[in-house]
């Protein structure tokens, strides 16, 4: 699959219920996922797509 297949299949609701499922499976309170999930919203707007990809591929994670 291209690069390019894969950022046009992009979402980010799909990306937000990837987070909430993490979350929740780890026992989060609803009020920490509310917070942590209104933070990656705003990540949304400050970044594309391909540059949090470039930021994962970097991270230790």
């Amino acid at each position: 699959m291209d690069m390019r297949d894969l950022f046009d299949m992009w979402s980010n609701g799909g990306c937000l219920g990837y987070a909430i499922r993490a979350l929740e499976a780890l026992d989060y309170k609803p009020e920490e996922i509310q917070t942590i999930v209104g933070m990656i919203k705003r990540q949304f707007d400050r970044y594309t797509v391909e540059e949090a990809d470039k930021h994962y591929c970097k991270s230790p994670y």
